[in-house]
């Protein structure tokens, strides 16, 4: 079994002495010189970790709109690889590939979410097209309050995807740049004067592909 440490240790063993950092995780045969410290909350069972951050993780994909992912076949099968990934490192009591493909997992779920019910949740998405993260949220109250609580990152409106449908990923790009020195700017119009026929094309998906 597995266990990590939440304070840098030092551990004498039978095979000799384990220095162990803060977050790092390790492997003992025998845990009866750990009691004392699994009971003091030092020292916790990798399995309990595990089994505590994937009960968060389910409540937090709990709370996201129902999407149909199946809908969006390419994502979907990063999705299921994802969750086979995260499946055989707690199999493995790995706890870095946990979080790693956990993270993977929730951030598939939420470009799902953007891609298929933008309108329905505020959701923190990475442009392709921009290279960078973004914040879409449902309305420009949301967005102020969001901005409000310290989010750095830029935030757009629904109303705003909705002016921005079927730009270029070079207009895109001009009004990002635009709102991140305008951070409390919002777009109530916009004309891609280069790409004017794929007007009212695309939507979030312009951010996101």
């Amino acid at each position: 079994m597995r266990y990590a440490a939440s304070i840098p240790l030092t551990i004498k063993t039978p095979k000799g002495v384990l220095d162990i950092r803060a977050g790092q995780s390790f492997k003992v045969a025998n845990n009866e010189f750990l009691l004392d410290l699994i009971k003091a909350g030092t020292v916790r069972p990798v399995r309990d970790i595990l089994l505590s951050e994937f009960s968060e993780h389910t409540k937090r994909l709990s709370e996201l709109p129902a999407v149909d992912i199946n809908a969006i076949p390419e994502l979907n099968t990063e999705i299921q690889a994802a969750i086979r990934q995260m499946n055989e490192a707690m199999e493995n009591e790995d706890l870095s590939g946990f979080k790693t493909s956990m993270e993977i997992v929730e951030s598939l779920y939420l470009k799902a979410v953007a891609m298929l019910r933008p309108d329905a949740v505020s959701v923190r998405v990475y442009s392709e097209v921009l290279g960078c993260y973004l914040w879409i949220v449902q309305s420009k109250d949301e967005a102020k309050t969001l901005r409000n609580s310290g989010v750095k990152e830029t935030v757009y409106d629904f109303n705003e995807v909705r002016a921005l449908k079927g730009s270029s990923p070079a207009h895109l790009k001009a009004v990002h740049t635009a709102k991140e020195v305008f951070p409390e700017s919002r777009v109530e119009g916009s004309v891609d004067r280069k790409n004017k026929q794929n007007r009212g094309k695309g939507g979030v998906n312009e951010f996101i592909k």
